[in-house]
């Protein structure tokens, strides 16, 4: 009869043992992966296109209408200022010059007979021959027709200066962005021709957020990116109005010369926000169930514990959160990044013990 109670006894302490051993070799097989992760000041940057656009632009028009007779540029096409770039006939300019010449010609003979006659008159007044009123007319003949040969001079002048403006000059150095008048087409006064940019200063304008505009100020360089060349952009204008659709604010902003870019190609802005103190976890790490709050799996004190995570945004690959559970009074956490399924709340392990 006491041999019963022993045999039970050694029963029981060997499946114990059996146990304990089993738990011990269920921790070492555990695999997981962990990581320290302590809050810092984090950043977002936020990827924006824009287009270039160049600081030059002008609307190119004649000052006088006619019609188009040479056409010296394409599309594209980069000029110098002072380079002629259209040229129209006007049937009114040309002989208008050759009439006001010929008219200024034949006063001129007058005049210098008139001259000739005043001074011939003056030496007869000296011998009392003619009457000071005879002399006075003349002398108001003479006065008047070198009045009408300024006038004609001024007229021809003006003339010259329009019949100069049949020949369309850059006024920049720049690029042919659009052409709107063919070559024979008629073109008014002011009528826009061809679109000129310029080439020697570009700028783009983005439109960013009131949080972001808040956080921006003039002279900041921002990076960019054309194509596979990275370069810093400076802010020069910031709107202080939304605009009432998209409710967002218009930076302007320059590029480098040195960059091979032409208007109306994009460029990658990237806007950096600062975003606060928090945590800043790999994806993977966080849990989240869509029905539980996330959490993450966190180690302390060689135990695995539950913590609840407050989202604040995502960046890349990483998750920036603040710890709504109280784990460490240090503010430093162990995190476990992988292996989470093979692992329980509450379960023992040692801190920073990875098995593969």
């Amino acid at each position: 009869m006491k041999k019963v109670p022993l045999i039970i006894l050694l029963a029981l302490v060997m499946t114990a043992c059996t146990d304990h051993s089993s738990n011990s070799s269920q921790i070492h097989q555990v695999v997981y992966d962990s990581e320290i992760f302590m809050p810092a000041l984090q950043h977002k940057k936020h990827k924006i296109s824009a287009y270039a656009e160049s600081t030059d632009h002008a609307s190119l028009s004649f000052q006088v209408s006619g019609s188009i007779i040479k056409e010296y540029v394409n599309v594209g096409d980069t000029v110098n200022k002072g380079d002629s770039l259209f040229e129209i006939s006007n049937p009114i300019l040309a002989p208008k010059i050759t009439q006001i010449d010929e008219e200024i010609t034949a006063l001129a003979a007058d005049i210098a007979q008139n001259q000739t006659e005043l001074k011939r008159l003056a030496n007869l007044k000296k011998t009392n021959a003619i009457s000071q009123n005879d002399l006075d007319k003349l002398i108001y003949k003479n006065e008047s027709l070198n009045a009408k040969k300024r006038s004609l001079e001024a007229q021809r002048l003006e003339a010259r200066s329009l019949f100069e403006e049949t020949v369309l000059h850059a006024p920049f150095t720049g690029t042919v962005a659009e052409i709107f008048k063919k070559n024979g087409e008629m073109v008014n006064i002011g009528e826009p021709v061809a679109l000129l940019s310029g080439v020697n200063s570009l700028q783009a304008s983005i439109f960013v957020p009131s949080h972001l505009q808040n956080a921006l100020h003039r002279e900041q360089k921002i990076p960019a990116y054309y194509h596979d060349s990275s370069f810093l952009a400076v802010i020069k204008e910031i709107s202080q109005t939304a605009n009432p659709k998209s409710q967002l604010f218009k930076i302007i902003i320059e590029l480098p010369s040195e960059i091979t870019i032409k208007a109306g190609e994009q460029i990658t802005t990237f806007i950096p926000e600062e975003l606060g103190t928090h945590y800043s976890v790999p994806f993977e790490s966080v849990i989240d169930d869509g029905i539980n709050k996330p959490y993450l799996m966190v180690l302390h004190e060689q135990q695995v514990k539950q913590a609840f995570i407050k989202i604040i945004a995502l960046r890349e690959d990483e998750i920036l959160l603040d710890l709504e559970t109280d784990i460490s009074h240090n503010k430093k956490i162990e995190v476990i990044t992988q292996g989470q399924s093979h692992l329980t709340i509450g379960q023992h392990v040692k801190s920073k013990e990875k098995n593969s």
